[in-house]
C-alpha cells in the first residue's frame, strides 16, 4: 500500500457539507457564530442604518452612496476580525473549548474561528452601543448532548491495545490527511497541531506514546469520541482498515469483524 492511498483526503465538496452542518449546528445548540455569519446576522437585523453609523465613524459622501448591505456587513466584519486579531474577542477553533492564541490570518479569522454568543453581545455593547440585536446564547444541557458522540469500537481495554497494536505511529501530518477536518489540508493541518500542541488537556496524549508521533488506531478513536461531525465507528473502522500497514493484513479481520 502506497502512502498516496493511504492518506488521501474526503470528497471535498462532502467535506464542505459536513463543515457548514457543523458550523450551523454550533450555532443552534452551542451559541457558536463565525464572523461571517455574525456579520451577515447583524446585517440582516433591523437598523441597519444605524449599524452603518455606529461602524463608520464619520461617512463620506461616497460611503453613504454605497449600497447599505455590501458597506455595513463588509464593515462590521472587518470590525469583528480586528477585535479576534486584537484579542479583544476570544475566538475558538471549531470543536475546541479553549481559546485559540495565534494569527492564522484574516481569511481563517472570518471563516473559520468562531466566537461565543456571550462574548459577541459584551463586544456589541462595548463597541457597538446603537446596535441592538443581541444573539441566542444556548442551554449549556443543549451543547453537551450534541456533543456526545458514539464512544468506542470495543470497550475491551485489552483488545483495543491490540488492535493499536496493528498500527504503527504517524506524525501528525498523517493525523489530518486521515482525519480531515476541513476540505482544506492548511486548516485541517493547522487544526491537528492545535490540538497535537494540547494533547496533555484535551486528552490525546493516550494516543502519542512517543513525541510528535501517534498510533493512528487511538487517534482515530480519540477523533471520534470528541464528536467529529460525519464521522461513527463504522466509518472509522473502514478508513483505518483502508490504511492497515502491510505487516497487519493478514489481521484486517480482527478490526473490521461483520463490518464489509
Amino acid at each position: 500500500m502506497t502512502e498516496q492511498k493511504q492518506f488521501q483526503l474526503s470528497d471535498p465538496e462532502q467535506c464542505e457539507l459536513e463543515r457548514q452542518s457543523d458550523t450551523i449546528k454550533r450555532e443552534q445548540t452551542e451559541g457558536r457564530y463565525t464572523l461571517v455569519r455574525a456579520a451577515q446576522i447583524l446585517h440582516s437585523a433591523k437598523g441597519e442604518r444605524a449599524i452603518l453609523d455606529a461602524v463608520i465613524n464619520v461617512p463620506t459622501p461616497q460611503q453613504v452612496m454605497l449600497p447599505y448591505p455590501g458597506t455595513s456587513e463588509r464593515h462590521i466584519l472587518d470590525k469583528l476580525a480586528k477585535a479576534v486579531i486584537s484579542k479583544k474577542l476570544k475566538s475558538y477553533w471549531p470543536g475546541d473549548e479553549v481559546d485559540q492564541e495565534g494569527n492564522p490570518g484574516y481569511g481563517v479569522v472570518c471563516n473559520v474561528l468562531e466566537v461565543y454568543a456571550d462574548d459577541l453581545n459584551h463586544w456589541i455593547e462595548e463597541h457597538l452601543p446603537r446596535v441592538k440585536h443581541r444573539f441566542k446564547i444556548a442551554d449549556a444541557p443543549v451543547a453537551k448532548v450534541e456533543a456526545v458522540p458514539v464512544t468506542t469500537i470495543n470497550d475491551d481495554a485489552a483488545h483495543e491495545e491490540k488492535l493499536a497494536a496493528l498500527f504503527g505511529l504517524v506524525p501528525v501530518e498523517a493525523l489530518a490527511k486521515t482525519f480531515p477536518t476541513s476540505q482544506s489540508e492548511e486548516i485541517s493541518l493547522q487544526q491537528w497541531k492545535k490540538w497535537a500542541e494540547k494533547a496533555n488537556r484535551n486528552g490525546l496524549i493516550d494516543a502519542r506514546p512517543e513525541r510528535a508521533r501517534f498510533n493512528l488506531y487511538k487517534a482515530g478513536l480519540w477523533f471520534v469520541r470528541k464528536g467529529a461531525i460525519g464521522w461513527d465507528n463504522a466509518k472509522l473502522v473502514r478508513v483505518l482498515a483502508n490504511n492497515l500497514p502491510a505487516r497487519s493484513l493478514d489481521d484486517k479481520h480482527l478490526l473490521t469483524g461483520d463490518i464489509d
